[in-house]
């Protein structure tokens, strides 16, 4: 495998300057990785000169996630400003995005219909870009809430691209992703397509329609979140009982609709990501 210096050398081979920062800058910007600037994990705040950025200290390899980091811009992904290689080490810098992760922001409850459906929209759109318009073409393989992280004005950008994967290349995988999410067609033999993010993105938009976990307690059993939802379509009345209170019934219909479209068994009957993010700003035009 690639020692740090291939990395590096194959960084100055970046058509999109990314900064190589020393330890010392990192260890500076983190009051040397103080728990005090830990926001949480492995990830921690830094506090540089003109900016205040993340950093995110890892063991493994990063240089997959590096190239492909490195050839996505837009606005609903993560932005990587730059890395450092110190003992073995690797330290991503990336934007630093306020309000954490969707997963945690859930948690707390009070937001608008507005709200959760222009996170959804924005989720839907760097997944489109990434399954379109990176060359070539990609799958991203673990979106779930904690991989969808809002900035202060509750934009949300794709994040931890690990996984992410050249769509073309090797159609099967050795299985990975998060329980709750992942697709039949995944679990069962490996296959990776892009319709594998459209799936897990149909349980993230139940967890914006509902506010639950992707795995649920149901009467002292634990219940994918998208098993629950789908039996409750079939009675409003029940759907209701799911809805996080103060949401109205007819966006949530709507997008409930939307994400078991998403999470249909056969890959080839889920929507694109464009045609899924289209449904959205049609939804939320009449929100607003």
């Amino acid at each position: 495998s690639d020692g740090p210096g291939d990395l590096l050398v194959e960084i100055a081979g970046f058509d999109q300057v990314l900064k190589v920062f020393t330890f010392e800058e990192l260890n500076k910007a983190t009051e040397n990785f103080s728990s005090k600037s830990r926001i949480k994990g492995c990830v921690y705040l830094g506090v540089f000169s003109r900016e205040v950025l993340a950093v995110k200290r890892m063991s493994v390899d990063v240089s997959k996630e590096v190239n492909m980091l490195n050839k996505t811009k837009h606005f609903n992904l993560i932005k990587l400003h730059g890395l450092c290689e110190h003992q073995g080490s690797f330290y991503l810098v990336f934007e630093y995005m306020k309000n954490g992760s969707l997963r945690e922001w859930l948690r707390k409850g009070s937001s608008s219909w507005s709200q959760r459906i222009q996170i959804a929209l924005d989720v839907a759109n760097g997944l489109h870009y990434l399954h379109n318009f990176t060359k070539p073409a990609s799958v991203h393989k673990d979106i779930n809430s904690s991989n969808v992280l809002l900035d202060g004005n509750l934009r949300a950008k794709i994040a931890n691209f690990s996984l992410a994967r050249t769509a073309a290349a090797d159609m099967t995988t050795r299985v990975v992703g998060t329980r709750g999410y992942m697709a039949p067609e995944n679990t069962e033999t490996g296959i990776v397509t892009p319709k594998v993010d459209v799936y897990a993105f149909g349980v993230v938009m139940l967890e914006l329609i509902t506010g639950k976990e992707a795995v649920i307690l149901q009467d002292g059993q634990e219940v994918l979140l998208s098993v629950a939802v789908a039996s409750f379509m079939e009675e409003e009345t029940k759907l209701e009982s799911l809805i996080h209170p103060g949401l109205g019934i007819e966006y949530a219909l709507q997008l409930a609709k939307l994400s078991l479209i998403c999470l249909t068994r056969d890959p080839e009957s889920r929507p694109s990501m464009g045609e899924v993010a289209s449904t959205l700003l049609k939804i939320l035009v009449h929100v607003q």
